[in-house]
């Protein structure tokens, strides 16, 4: 199709947020037999207040394709990651091929470098996030319970989520030393978000009680049709969660609910207590670290929890043309590639073991640099695809 009056990459004008969240239900959505449901599942990055971060392309005053993004921050044991995740990514059917999404892409990761966002998340693994160095990374176990065994705790009450026990959510999540940042709006919005049903899923959140009092809270997505279901998000007290889920399969006659943590998330420890396995689980979608050296400096608050001050404050962080270097003193490691530093920083992927990549080499006869890494490396991270998913 020939291009006629193209404008783009651009923010978009209030009277086309409807027109773009039209475009993006058509792609993920109507053009898939669901309802347009879109707007609602996203009413953070799709609305009129991130408009600028609506990216898009036009021909004859039309949106024909767009690209979306939400900038955040993460908390990290003390320590605040400026992030950004993109999501909602899509072309017309009739304009697909001519590369706009790339052109888009272009725009976003430039103006995210004007913001100083350190890390992109990826909602997707696609060829055309691979090509720009979006990589997919590790650092996660899945566990799935099954019923028989008893919920537990006498006291332990399960109450269904409503806007009147948010205020009680936030004050867990809050507690939660990995985390997104979060306002009381956001938290709010993003639940009304999680909980709208498409296709053949649906969400509920639960509120765990002990003895009265909010213990945890998890959101829940289940499958029509199925007696299975998973954990999106929870806080709280790790046992409490475990038994709140106990109560959820026993009360919903289910045959298993899996659940997501991180490998330094205590939960493991209760979960191989009882004798239910961990299969180690990637990071959903990809991620692309677009500033190394002030994604470090962020992150000096945790690693100095952890090593003396002095010793944080030697290491030197440095990215020239795709190689990333780390010295400490005399001692320097190079990393080549995005793809060993997403492994080396946020966790090795499934496939791969810690002795068959390659930044690992670059240790040998390196006393600190190993005794660094080995301390603060992989970073706990929060698992993405939680109310935050984009």
């Amino acid at each position: 199709m020939e291009a006629k009056n193209m404008e783009g990459p651009r923010a978009t004008k209030p009277e086309e947020v409807q027109p773009v969240i039209d475009l993006v239900n058509l792609v993920f959505r109507t053009g898939n037999h669901c309802k347009p449901t879109m707007g609602i599942e996203f009413p953070l990055l799709l609305c009129e207040e991130n408009r600028e971060n609506m990216r898009i392309i036009t021909e004859n005053g039309q949106p024909v394709s767009d690209i979306n993004y939400y900038p955040s921050s993460i908390a990290v044991e003390g320590s605040t990651i400026r992030a950004a995740s993109v999501g909602a990514v899509c072309t017309h059917p009739d304009y697909r091929g001519r590369h706009f999404a790339t052109m888009i892409l272009d725009d976003v990761e430039a103006r995210m470098h004007r913001e100083g966002v350190e890390v992109m998340l990826v909602s997707g693994g696609r060829g055309l996030y691979r090509r720009r160095q979006c990589v997919r990374v590790g650092g996660f176990d899945r566990a799935v319970l099954k019923p028989g065994k008893s919920p537990g705790r006498t006291g332990l009450s399960l109450v269904a989520m409503e806007r009147l026990h948010l205020r009680e959510a936030v004050h867990l999540y809050n507690q939660e030393a990995v985390r997104f940042h979060r306002t009381c709006r956001e938290f709010t919005r993003l639940h009304e978000g999680v909980m709208t049903p498409w296709g053949n899923r649906y969400f509920k959140s639960y509120l765990v009680r002990i003895d009265g009092k909010a213990a945890a809270y998890f959101v829940v997505r289940f499958f029509r049709d199925s007696d299975r279901a998973e954990i999106r998000e929870y806080a709280g007290d790790r046992m409490a969660v475990i038994q709140g889920i106990r109560r959820l399969i026993q009360d919903g006659n289910l045959s298993e609910c899996a659940l997501v943590c991180g490998k330094n998330d205590g939960i493991r420890i209760l979960l191989e207590e009882e004798g239910i396995p961990l299969q180690h689980q990637d990071q959903q979608g990809t991620l692309k670290i677009l500033d190394f050296p002030s994604l470090m400096n962020s992150l000096q608050p945790y690693m100095k929890q952890y090593l003396p001050d002095e010793a944080v404050d030697a290491l030197e962080f440095t990215e020239e043309d795709g190689t990333f270097s780390v010295c400490c003193g005399e001692e320097t490691m190079t990393v080549n590639g995005m793809d060993d530093l997403g492994q080396l920083l946020f966790g090795q992927r499934e496939q791969d073991s810690p002795e068959n990549v390659s930044v690992r080499k670059e240790l040998a006869g390196k006393p600190e640099l190993r005794r660094v890494v080995d301390t603060v490396f992989p970073i706990p991270f929060p698992w993405t695809d939680n109310m935050n998913f984009i």
